[in-house]
């Protein structure tokens, strides 16, 4: 068999491969390694090439998924100058009231996890804006503050 028609054979097999169960994968791994001639473990790695598998982990949906609640949690996140989670746990009481009266009223049950949130969770909620808002905005706001 050719390099050419290995691969062709690996193209064709390695969807069939990938939508099969258990079972059908190892008759369709024997008869790969019987056709080109390889061994069984390399053979895997082979198929396995470039498969892209769902990244998606199991499980349920956040309760802190909601979209009103983050932008809320970020603002009050930027207002405190870009504060690490534990700190940020713990002016969160202080912040609310303040952002309540300045911005309006929060919806009980926002207004409940917010509260309840731990610093943990704080730091997963804001990964995506961190990472959008880039590195050193703590520094920038000291530099920006009047008081220096």
């Amino acid at each position: 068999m050719t390099k050419r028609s290995k691969r062709e054979y690996l193209q064709a097999i390695a969807r069939r491969y990938h939508r099969s169960g258990r079972k059908a994968k190892g008759i369709i791994l024997d008869e790969f390694c019987e056709v080109c001639g390889l061994n069984r473990s390399y053979a895997i790695r082979v198929l396995n090439q470039g498969y892209k598998r769902n990244k998606k982990r199991p499980g349920k949906i956040s309760k802190y998924a909601d979209p009103q609640f983050l932008r809320i949690l970020t603002r009050i996140w930027s207002g405190t100058g870009w504060v690490c989670g534990k700190l940020l746990k713990q002016a969160l009481p202080r912040w609310v009231n303040l952002y309540e009266e300045c911005l309006g009223a929060i919806e009980e049950p926002t207004r409940s996890k917010l509260l309840k949130i731990s610093a943990a969770t704080i730091d997963r909620q804001l990964r995506g804006v961190r990472a959008k808002a880039g590195k050193g905005k703590s520094l920038i706001a000291i530099s920006k503050s009047p008081e220096r």
